[in-house]
């Protein structure tokens, strides 16, 4: 279990680090609740924003776990994951 929490750290560290990253993922949802929110007002939905929510959220995790996953992968192609799990 240490081994899972100190390999989410120092990904949490990464992303804290790198500002255009982290920038980037807070304007992104509200890209797509105010750009894109205007093409689904119409007559037929009644709060577009709470129709829009559910798919920014898992746009958001999908995001943030696949950049987790390309480091696990560039973890074990340079040696550090053998390495962390002896």
């Amino acid at each position: 279990m240490r081994t899972i929490h100190a390999l989410w750290l120092r990904n949490i560290r990464a992303f804290a680090r790198d500002k255009i990253r982290l920038v980037i993922s807070i304007i992104f949802p509200f890209f797509f609740i105010f750009v894109f929110g205007g093409i689904f007002m119409n007559e037929f939905i009644e709060n577009h924003i709470t129709y829009m929510l559910a798919g920014i959220a898992i746009a958001t995790v999908f995001d943030f776990s696949l950049r987790i996953s390309s480091s696990t992968i560039d973890d074990i192609v340079s040696g550090l994951m053998k390495e962390v799990l002896v």
